[in-house]
């Protein structure tokens, strides 16, 4: 028995809780957010990790930086799932998922995706014009925000987009990287990510639903199960079971 024994400026109660372990031990726990207090966060605590990360290479440095806080934890890397966003588009060709793509952003009213930019960059953009450049943003060192999506904001491959176009860029996307092609193309490029060791699973971002999703559950799933990547049912168990992830231990007695 497990008794809390808490004595606060409340109240007090000396426990233990009067319910059975659950089968989990505990509820999986999920984090989001790359900044550096994010990711130690999630090193301490978490046991499956959103990131956003740009392209498989990224991915990998990712998934070591956070092998190494893990192990600064007194945790293994098979304790952690890091799955990445996404943005999945399945069509014929990948031109045809691009001009998809393209004309998705134009469909996204300008005010909704300056006022989520303006939430991200820490600053009102509004004022400016639509057109005109990025004015100076905060830095990311100190800032009292998201850094994670500012940094993203600031990243070097933003530079020379308008108001307009980064808003845009940012309203469909997330920063997240785009995937977009035949079937195929698709499960290709999820398939280096899942073996190089860049990923766990992935965070699947639809842009439209319920057509992209799918797009992606007819055409892409089943050529991953062909490949042994995807189950083709599931597992008996817990959703800590099916992740692979081992039941925690009891915390210890005090």
């Amino acid at each position: 028995m497990h008794a809390l024994n808490h004595h606060g400026k409340h109240f007090k109660i000396k426990g233990p809780l009067n319910v059975p372990r659950p089968p989990q031990g505990h509820p999986v726990i999920v984090q989001a957010g790359s900044s550096d207090a994010g990711r130690n966060l999630a090193a301490a605590h978490a046991e499956v990790h959103f990131a956003v990360v740009r392209d498989k290479q990224e991915g990998c440095a990712y998934r070591a930086d956070m092998n190494d806080r893990l192990a600064r934890h007194g945790r293994k890397p098979e304790s952690f799932k890091l799955l990445p966003g996404i943005l999945p588009i399945v069509a014929s060709s990948r031109s045809e998922a691009e001009e998809k793509q393209a004309y998705l952003e134009t469909l996204m009213l300008d005010e909704v995706a300056v006022d989520l930019l303006s939430s991200w960059a820490g600053t009102d953009l509004s004022i400016y014009p639509l057109d005109g450049p990025v004015p100076e943003l905060p830095e990311v060192a100190g800032y009292n925000g998201w850094r994670t999506w500012l940094a993203l904001v600031r990243n070097e491959e933003n530079r020379g987009l308008s108001i307009r176009q980064l808003a845009r860029k940012i309203a469909n996307t997330g920063s997240v990287p785009l995937v977009a092609g035949t079937p195929h193309q698709v499960a290709d490029e999820l398939e280096a990510w899942f073996v190089s060791g860049g990923a766990d699973g992935f965070n699947l971002m639809f842009p439209l639903l319920p057509e992209d999703w799918e797009n992606f559950m007819i055409q892409v799933v089943p050529e991953l199960q062909r490949r042994g990547l995807f189950r083709t049912e599931y597992e008996p168990g817990t959703l800590r079971d099916r992740l692979g992830l081992e039941r925690p231990n009891r915390p210890s007695a005090r």
